[in-house]
């Protein structure tokens, strides 16, 4: 059972398929995979079921097709129990897939289509109606790269601070695929998340924690969290630095698929809960780790297990 503070969390939702393989393909020969399982996905359904997981109401803001995959995601959405009435479904289009291939020593290959997630739209009204049923709207970067050119996560992300609340994107996407969006966030992100691979991307030869400290400087965020991952968070303000080491670290990682979804979720629970910046970087550290530990990045409700 989830309790207030809510959430919004807006962007992607996919199927993953996951496939465990002992190499990958080459060009006209196939390869036998050991074993298969598909479920939900996307940055947006993973953080959405990690927040209900730790006690968050969460609203989903997600686009599916029309066909069998859609149907199968909002049950599954509701059955996680995560809000999907603002989950549209948009003719046409299919719903995303992601086919994600897992090698015996842990890295993988990911061929995926975004799909109907590229057509979501919200407009003004629709960002002010759902800023007035929650707490904190999260936003994925990806959102950035749909057909609108970023509209909708502009629209969302303005109707919510017009309403007072806290407000949080990871720039995934945007790092790698649409820097010039950047600039279009400044006043719009309490809190900014970004791994370390699309930071080294984003920032170029720029010493990265320098950089980052500049972005958020620039955009009047009060804080990002650089994931790292075993080596943990460095939690950057205007004024200072402060790394949190990974404490929890998975030897042997079953799937990394989600942490990063994962120690968003957790981050704005403890936000939200009161925590401060360095409580909810351990608590992002600690469900990170977990993320790794069982396969998928969307976790059902009840006791997750490893897979």
């Amino acid at each position: 059972m989830t309790t207030s503070p809510g959430v919004a969390v807006a962007g992607d939702l996919n199927v993953d398929v996951f496939l465990k393989v002992p190499a990958l393909p080459k060009l006209d020969v196939s390869v036998a995979a050991h074993s298969a399982r598909v479920g939900p996905g996307g940055v947006a359904g993973n953080t959405a079921s990690h927040l209900v997981r730790l006690g968050v109401s969460a609203a989903l803001i997600a686009a599916v097709g029309n066909d069998v995959l859609g149907k199968y995601l909002i049950a599954k959405l509701r059955e996680a129990g995560i809000d999907s009435r603002y989950v549209r479904v948009v003719e046409g289009e299919s719903t995303g897939v992601m086919v994600i291939m897992l090698l015996p020593n842990g890295e993988k290959a990911i061929v995926g289509y975004r799909g109907a997630n590229e057509h979501l739209t919200i407009t003004r009204e629709e960002g002010e109606e759902v800023a007035s049923r929650v707490d904190h709207v999260h936003a994925s970067g990806y959102m950035a790269l749909n057909r609108d050119d970023g509209e909708s996560l502009l629209n969302l992300l303005s109707e919510a601070v017009k309403a007072g609340l806290t407000t949080s994107v990871d720039l995934e996407g945007i790092a790698t695929q649409a820097k010039h969006f950047l600039p279009k966030l400044r006043g719009l992100a309490t809190y900014v998340f970004i791994n370390g691979a699309e930071a080294s991307e984003l920032c170029g030869g720029v010493n990265v924690i320098e950089c980052i400290q500049g972005i958020i400087k620039s955009l009047k965020a009060e804080a990002a969290f650089l994931k790292l991952g075993s080596e943990g968070t460095a939690v950057i303000t205007p004024e200072r630095v402060e790394p949190v080491k990974q404490r929890n670290v998975v030897k042997e990682p079953v799937d990394t698929t989600g942490a990063g979804d994962a120690f968003n979720a957790a981050v704005i629970s403890t936000l939200l809960k009161g925590g401060t910046l360095l409580e909810a970087a351990l608590e992002g550290n600690k469900a990170g780790a977990e993320a790794c530990t069982h396969l998928g990045g969307f976790v059902p409700p009840g006791p997750t297990t490893t897979q």
